[in-house]
Formats: C-alpha cells, structure tokens, sequence
C-alpha cells in the first residue's frame, strides 16, 4: 500500500482507518 498522503495529519487518519478495517 503505497504512502501519497499529502500531510500527516491525513496520514495518521488514513494509518488508523487501515489498521480499523484489518483489525
């Protein structure tokens, strides 16, 4: 899965959606 995220704040977001979903 490939990090284009353009800032952390939507990076953090989007890591703890992932981990959510694969939980």
């Amino acid at each position: 899965m490939p990090n284009i995220t353009p800032t952390p704040k939507l990076n953090r977001y989007a890591e703890s959606a992932v981990l959510s979903f694969y939980s």
